[in-house]
């Protein structure tokens, strides 16, 4: 696997961590508390989000996308 396919599949899984975070909060609200972890949906999805920034900044760096 070259490095655009390992950031390509990056990407992949963050934006599928961000899709689960969308699922729980419509089944079960943005403060609802994971019993597990203890933090809120809301937190889930923020910290999910910043894993796709961080991917996002790679792709970029690495001239695979272009920041518009």
């Amino acid at each position: 696997m070259n490095s655009t396919q390992k950031s390509l599949n990056e990407l992949t899984q963050q934006c599928s961590k961000v899709s689960r975070a969308c699922s729980k909060i419509l089944a079960w609200g943005l403060e609802g508390i994971d019993p597990v972890t203890g933090k809120t949906n809301r937190e889930l999805l923020e910290s999910e989000l910043g894993g796709v920034q961080k991917v996002i900044e790679i792709l970029v760096d690495t001239k695979l996308l272009t920041k518009r």
